[in-house]
């Protein structure tokens, strides 16, 4: 049972993010916390209309889709931020939450579809080193007071109980769109920093003198 609702909080997290950024444009008088609210109401409600027989927040999870939880509190935490002006998971946080996403889909996408001999997925189911290196990485990070330690604690958690549709630890900490998400929230501030660097350098250059 648990399992099926929490197949509803992605879709609907998510929707109801996409709303407030389009009530922000459409809606500027309005209130933040009053478009956060209306929002999460809106999507609260499309989400339970049901298509061919299935409610359309539904409709990812009937696809396959898993939606891991640190990935999940990172969606949560912009409703939050653009809600109350008060984010759940700060600057460090939220850049460790991009790095753990990217390095961990980075090491478990490409041998999973046969990059090497062998499958990290498969660890998954019970390996000990990789719940060890999970748990080393969680307690470095709070160590270092860094709130997104905290979210791995709470994916451990959801994996012991198996809130999710899954009995693989991977599908509990990384899933696809959140490695995707980690790359362009990585990479885009990159390539704009280098564009920018290379574009300043540019207008430094003296033009070159003519010679008629």
């Amino acid at each position: 049972m648990s399992a099926y609702l929490s197949s509803y909080v992605f879709p609907l997290l998510v929707l109801a993010l996409g709303l407030q950024y389009l009530g922000e444009r459409l809606f500027r008088s309005a209130s933040r916390r009053r478009r956060g609210i209306l929002s999460c109401a809106a999507a609260f409600f499309i989400g339970c209309i049901p298509v061919d027989g299935l409610p359309l927040a539904r409709w990812p999870a009937s696809a396959n889709a898993s939606f891991c939880i640190p990935f999940t509190l990172v969606v949560l935490n912009g409703i939050w931020n653009r809600t109350f002006g008060n984010p759940l998971m700060n600057g460090p946080a939220l850049r460790a939450a991009w790095i753990f996403g990217l390095v961990g889909g980075g090491i478990l996408y490409p041998m999973a579809l046969g990059w090497g001999s062998w499958d990290p997925y498969v660890a998954g189911y019970g390996s000990i080193w990789l719940f060890a290196a999970l748990w080393l990485v969680t307690i470095l990070l709070l160590l270092r007071k860094n709130g997104f330690g905290t979210v791995l604690v709470l994916a451990a958690l959801a994996f012991d109980l198996r809130i999710l549709d899954s009995e693989n630890a991977w599908d509990y900490y990384i899933d696809p769109i959140y490695t995707a998400s980690s790359l362009a929230a990585m990479g885009v501030p990159l390539v704009k920093k280098v564009f920018n660097s290379a574009r300043t350098r540019l207008r430094g250059i003296p033009p070159h003198p003519r010679h008629d």
